[in-house]
């Protein structure tokens, strides 16, 4: 069985990461997790500048040094990682710098995993789906060739649970709000057929569960961006005034958040700093 922890907005290098990074070592000890799922925005502010960058040392490895290795951290892209439009190192293909150094570090037998932009695995009865949402970063040509191989790998698993992860969200009442409609068509892509059970997401700095009923299945909502950027407040509940978006939780504290599967269900807890439950939410199988 699975046991695992999220956490998104994470790469600052502050004390505020190294806050939730020891709160991640002691969760991981206590509930025995097996590894950690990256929600992207992984260096601050600009992304890495090469693939030994200080940077990969200051705002990862050292603030989660004292979980071992044997705990991988399943990585995917935030904005970011690519840089932004007010960033001076402006390099080309800045964000595939984060998928070498991810395996030099599977090389040394190192925590970070990241094969490539967007990359599907499997853990036991999960298969999980890392998905590279920065569509407004992406050629036409680009996204239509991820859907391609997402909806391929998607329509073809056979696994129990689905689990997608990526940064940004397709629903949120935080600071960047529901999807723009490039990205909503991008998510609609994937996400139209029911076939993924749940959706896990940071880029804002809150904790959010949103139920998004689909035509044929609910699907789970996950915003957890609260690793160590400065927490955002409640922003626009007329995000979720749709009856098919039911916003079920809300927190700005930092913290992370696990998911525990049982023989018929995924237990979702999420914790602040203090590894206090904040909320707990249980989705059953359909099978």
């Amino acid at each position: 069985m699975n046991s695992f922890a999220f956490i998104g907005d994470m790469g600052t290098g502050d004390d505020n990461q190294y806050r939730v990074a020891k709160s991640l070592k002691k969760c991981i000890d206590r509930e025995d997790l097996q590894f950690v799922i990256g929600l992207g925005d992984n260096i601050y502010d600009c992304g890495a500048k090469s693939v030994d960058d200080i940077q990969f040392v200051n705002k990862f490895e050292k603030p989660y040094s004292k979980i071992d290795d044997k705990i991988k951290f399943y990585m995917t892209l935030g904005n970011h990682d690519y840089g932004e439009h007010y960033c001076k190192c402006q390099l080309e293909d800045k964000e595939l710098l984060q998928v070498e150094y991810g395996k030099i570090s599977q090389k040394k037998g190192k925590k970070w995993y990241m094969p490539s932009r967007y990359y599907t695995f499997k853990r036991g009865n999960i298969e999980f789906f890392a998905l590279d949402a920065n569509v407004d970063k992406h050629t036409n040509k680009e996204i239509d060739e991820q859907i391609r191989y997402m909806k391929n790998k998607i329509e073809n698993s056979k696994a129990k649970w689905k689990i997608a992860f990526g940064h940004q969200p397709w629903v949120s009442i935080g600071d960047h709000g529901n999807a723009p409609r490039k990205l909503q068509k991008y998510f609609n892509s994937l996400f139209g057929s029911g076939k993924i059970d749940m959706y896990l997401c940071g880029d804002d700095h809150n904790k959010q569960l949103i139920e998004k009923t689909l035509k044929n299945k609910k699907m789970i909502l996950i915003v957890c961006g609260t690793g160590g950027r400065e927490t955002d407040k409640p922003y626009n509940l007329e995000n979720v005034k749709d009856i098919k978006n039911d916003l079920h939780y809300f927190s700005s504290t930092y913290g992370i958040g696990t998911i525990i599967e049982n023989i018929d269900s995924l237990i979702i807890k999420f914790y602040d700093n203090n590894l206090k439950v904040e909320f707990e939410y249980i989705l059953k199988s359909n099978l």
